[in-house]
């Protein structure tokens, strides 16, 4: 609610047909110009704080609650002639495709950092699709390590030992996710023809 207030403005001043006091217009626009310096620091932090339609928002790792999604996408990000090492950065966006030209380890990083407190009392999981493709149609052996170098990745039983990529067109899908931003896991979705 706006901390605007008009109670001390004499809106029927001056009064026609009589001699009116100078003070009461001072009065008046002093209420007004009151009014005006509220009106003026409620409508900067409306513009710095509030969502944007027209640019990008940073939400600052704050909830959201009790929202109806519709038609939402999430971020694609793709990387081309990868081989030999590679890094996935987690803030590239939530889809990322690799087109690979030889054997690959990549390392998973970037995830988001929580400060005081961890993701199981926030309530929170930071999730990452990679999308595995042969740029060159040869077949290309993949291994993934997060960026915590000790802590090693836990894949599900479906996980292959080796993840052979060799398709041009039939993708590769493994999600990752982690909700204490130190230990991640590995879900192998299969191969996609």
């Amino acid at each position: 609610m706006s901390a605007i207030n008009t109670e001390n403005i004499l809106t029927n001043y001056p009064v026609a047909g009589q001699d009116n006091d100078s003070q009461g217009f001072r009065d008046n626009f002093s209420a007004i110009k009151a009014g005006l310096d509220v009106a003026k620091v409620e409508i900067t932090s409306l513009e710095t704080e509030s969502a944007n339609t027209q640019i990008p928002n940073d939400f600052n790792s704050l909830k959201q609650e009790d929202m109806n999604i519709h038609r939402s996408t999430f971020s694609y990000f793709e990387s081309g002639g990868i081989t030999s090492a590679h890094t996935v950065d987690y803030n590239n966006g939530h889809y990322q495709l690799l087109r690979l030209t030889g054997d690959t380890a990549v390392t998973l990083s970037g995830w988001p950092d929580i400060p005081e407190g961890d993701y199981e009392e926030d309530g929170r999981v930071s999730e990452l699709h990679l999308v595995l493709l042969s740029e060159d149609g040869g077949s290309h052996n993949v291994t993934f390590q997060n960026v915590i170098t000790t802590v090693t990745i836990k894949k599900n039983s479906s996980f292959p030992g080796t993840v052979t990529v060799s398709s041009t067109t039939n993708p590769t899908i493994i999600r990752f996710f982690t909700w204490d931003n130190q230990q991640v896991y590995a879900e192998y979705k299969g191969s996609f023809a």
